[in-house]
């Protein structure tokens, strides 16, 4: 089954999404690799699944280079959201960053079940994403890494 893509401008003005946190961003991922046949795919084509076997296609870090450049108290030190972990994201190009308000749900801990199981126990709260949907920061990323490789519209379900 293949998805088709419209090209449909939004026929009103819209406030901008495009992220204002801008800095010099550089993703690490280095190529998709499928979960069950492992073959390997460009993150800068577009694929949504493994064209031989239908597999999820997993990100591939280039590890060394992630060590030396990025660290926890850089991450930090960012302004909360989807975009904080950008070097983890498959998006090379800031320009194609947008901010919906996605990311940063709070951890809220659970010290019932944590008795009850014996470990200390988190749940995140997704009520707060725009939509009160997990999928909200995975649609971020999504659509912004379809921008980057050129798709002008699409359809979510």
């Amino acid at each position: 089954m293949r998805a088709e893509v419209l090209d449909w401008p939004p026929s009103t003005p819209r406030k901008s999404l495009l992220c204002t946190d801008r800095v010099t961003s550089m993703s690490f991922v280095t190529e998709l690799l499928c979960d069950q046949c492992h073959a390997t795919y460009s993150h800068r084509e577009r694929v949504l699944l493994c064209a031989k076997c239908g597999g999820v296609l997993d990100p591939q870090y280039d590890m060394q280079s992630l060590k030396k450049e990025v660290s926890l108290e850089k991450i930090l030190a960012r302004k909360p959201g989807v975009w904080r972990w950008r070097e983890f994201l498959p998006v090379n190009d800031e320009r194609h960053f947008i901010d919906i308000g996605a990311g940063a749900s709070p951890l809220i801990e659970c010290p019932q079940l944590s008795r009850w199981i014996g470990a200390r126990i988190f749940v995140k709260y997704e009520g707060q994403q725009p939509t009160g949907s997990l999928k909200d920061r995975s649609f971020a990323v999504a659509v912004a890494k379809a921008a980057e490789l050129g798709v002008r519209g699409a359809i979510t379900y």
